[in-house]
């Protein structure tokens, strides 16, 4: 082994970059994901300034994309829910109905189901 330091360094500098390429979203996200990023037509790559942010929309998804790099990313949201999971609700910790997740998994439909009124 003639030095064994320049191939860790090559290694090492290798995987740095990859990994800021994947939070960079270059690599991107399955969709849904939190941080879920899907490439839309706003997000096609032209030139743009590091940390400027613009709307996104993919589907009845909408979201937004960063510039890394001079590069616009994939379009993202936070995702709170498993898209159409049901979820109970409560009153009085009783549950009344049942709601379901949207499509994009970012929140809750009404309450509907078993008895919505609450009664």
């Amino acid at each position: 082994m003639k030095n064994p330091i320049p191939i860790f360094f090559i290694f090492f500098l290798a995987l740095i970059l990859s990994y800021g390429f994947y939070m960079a979203g270059l690599f991107g996200f399955p969709e849904g994901q939190v941080g879920g990023s899907v490439p839309s037509a706003q997000s096609a790559p032209h030139a743009c300034k590091d940390g400027q942010t613009q709307y996104c929309s993919l589907g009845n998804c909408s979201g937004f994309s960063t510039c890394v790099g001079g590069v616009w990313s994939g379009c993202r949201w936070e995702r709170l829910c498993t898209p159409g999971s049901k979820a109970t609700c409560l009153k009085s910790n009783c549950p009344y109905a049942l709601k379901v997740c949207n499509e994009c998994g970012t929140g809750y439909g009404t309450c509907t189901g078993l008895n919505a009124s609450g009664g």
